[in-house]
């Protein structure tokens, strides 16, 4: 709808505030990026501090973590080495079992390790040089002593290897004096480390404790800033805005304060006028619509499924939901034919609103009466097939036909549709009736009757593809196998069992409002036992 000439001259009023504003010293614009310079300043200054100090706090953790504790670590592994390594010569000198050495090759193997994660951990750094040193004693004792005592042992000669024994302890304390002396030196390295991350943490401290106050003082100075550059204008502007969606549309939104905020209330203006227009055309729209409500009720009557009178062993129960309110693209009948059979037709149409409700009547017309005139479930497809055949929009449906005799035989014919399910007896599995055939649509198809005999109690359970592709919240589908699970624990309750399950599983999953038409109809047929 063309703005008034109020309107316009509102408009040129607004424009030329504008420019009153771009006239100015400062805009908001460049007053923010001021005041964001001078917080980022301070921001990149305490940032600088904080990051010295850090870093000294992480080389003395990295030196306690890294270096010395794992350090200390392997001067006790190694000591304990020691000792078990002693033990174990002195008990294969006194039984002479070479099993008894067992703990001494551990132990050794233990020793080997523990210097050399020793000699790692240590390298670099002002104890290193003791490493090689201790490394000297252990090799000295287990040269001078250890192996001569295991030869003599083994060689029969117990006086000299217990003699070695006696000899051997001092220089067995030498290896360990050098443990303990290297341990001793960690550990006073440790203690100096550990000071340096005190004093860090506690410059840490009062780095944030001064930041929290320059922090709060700067809070305080923005905060009135901000009220005088942006809170105020803003609050100038809601007002207007408040008045407007009360339903005062006709009141106009004058812009003000700095140039960005007015050019917001530009916006909103133009918005307002824009409003004005839509409902305008709104309101045309629905005296169009109200024209042609009676051709759209008429086209839902047609369209609503139907359940003929069928026989006493047949029971059927529907869960059905448009997409778009009242008309559907998907459909379902359900009717007795000649000769006490009963017949069943699915069908669902590529999408749906008024075009789809048309083209799905057709279709379900078409195989109603292609069965009623007594043709098979493949021929009633083809029939549906030759008629789309003929549209120039080039519809495609997907549909299941099924015709079950008294004699318990279901024959049935799949042009695409998802699979149905079929639950013969009181504890099967639900078996899917795949397709015997394409879908329905302008391309010529041939399709295929299927007979499958049925239990004395049995439920087919027919859906359309808005059943699985239905996404929940975290946009995961509802899904086949979920559905199939559902189906296969409520199956043996028959057809009004499958249907609540399904509408309390369904809502459990939180579909909210399916994007496409959701149709599930379920059929159970029961058949008098046979006399023997």
């Amino acid at each position: 709808m063309p703005a008034s000439g109020g309107e316009r001259r509102r408009s040129a009023r607004g424009t030329e505030h504008r420019r009153e504003v771009e006239r100015g010293v400062f805009s908001l614009r460049r007053r923010l990026q001021i005041l964001v310079s001078v917080l980022v300043a301070l921001i990149v200054g305490a940032g600088a501090i904080a990051i010295v100090i850090i870093d000294n706090r992480d080389d003395a953790i990295d030196e306690i973590l890294f270096r010395l504790e794992p350090a200390a670590a392997a001067a006790l592994r190694i000591d304990a080495a020691l000792v078990d390594q002693q033990a174990a010569v002195s008990g294969f000198v006194l039984v002479q079992r070479e099993d008894v050495l067992e703990p001494y090759q551990r132990a050794l193997t233990r020793q080997a390790a523990a210097l050399a994660d020793l000699e790692a951990t240590l390298a670099g750094s002002e104890l290193a040089d003791r490493v090689p040193r201790l490394r000297a004693a252990i090799n000295e004792w287990r040269t001078e002593v250890v192996e001569p005592q295991l030869s003599s042992t083994r060689a029969g000669r117990e006086a000299e290897a217990r003699a070695l024994a006696t000899t051997g302890q001092q220089l067995f304390r030498g290896a360990r004096e050098e443990v303990r002396l290297l341990a001793a030196a960690i550990a006073e390295r440790l203690r100096e480390e550990q000071g340096s991350f005190v004093a860090a943490r506690r410059a840490i401290a009062q780095t944030v404790a001064v930041n929290v106050l320059v922090a709060i003082v700067l809070l305080v100075a923005v905060t009135i800033l901000l009220r005088r550059w942006v809170t105020d204008p803003l609050d100038h502007l809601r007002a207007q805005v408040a008045a407007v969606s009360g339903g005062s549309l006709r009141r106009p939104i004058t812009p003000s304060g700095p140039l960005e905020l007015a050019t917001v209330g530009e916006g909103v203006e133009a918005m307002r006028v824009r409003i004005l227009g839509e409902l305008e055309a709104v309101r045309r729209a629905n005296e169009g619509l109200a024209q042609r409500a009676p051709a759209i009720v008429a086209l839902r009557d047609a369209l609503s499924p139907k359940t003929y009178d069928l026989p006493p062993n047949f029971k059927v129960a529907v869960h059905f939901k448009p997409a778009e309110g009242v008309l559907a693209g998907d459909w379902y009948e359900a009717l007795t034919l000649p000769g006490g059979n009963v017949g069943l037709c699915v069908g669902d149409v590529a999408g749906h609103g008024a075009t789809s409700a048309i083209v799905a009547l057709r279709a379900r017309d078409l195989a109603v009466a292609g069965l009623r005139l007594g043709s098979s479930p493949d021929e009633a497809l083809a029939l549906v097939s030759e008629s789309l055949n003929d549209d120039e929009d080039e519809t495609f449906v997907t549909c299941f036909v099924a015709v079950i005799d008294p004699d318990g035989r279901l024959s049935y014919a799949n042009g695409g549709h998802p699979p149905p399910f079929l639950l013969a007896g009181a504890e099967s599995d639900a078996v899917p009736l795949g397709p015997t055939g394409p879908l329905l649509g302008p391309l010529p198809g041939l399709w295929e009757t299927v007979e499958v005999r049925l239990e004395e109690r049995s439920t087919l359970v027919v859906y359309t593809d808005g059943v699985v592709e239905t996404t929940g919240p975290d946009g995961e589908e509802y899904g086949t196998d979920r559905f199939r699970d559902v189906v296969a624990r409520a199956g043996p309750g028959g057809a009004q069992s499958v249907i609540d399950a399904f509408q309390d599983d369904f809502t459990a999953f939180d579909p909210g409002r399916p994007r496409d038409d959701v149709t599930v109809v379920a059929l159970t047929t029961e058949r008098a036992r046979p006399r023997g």
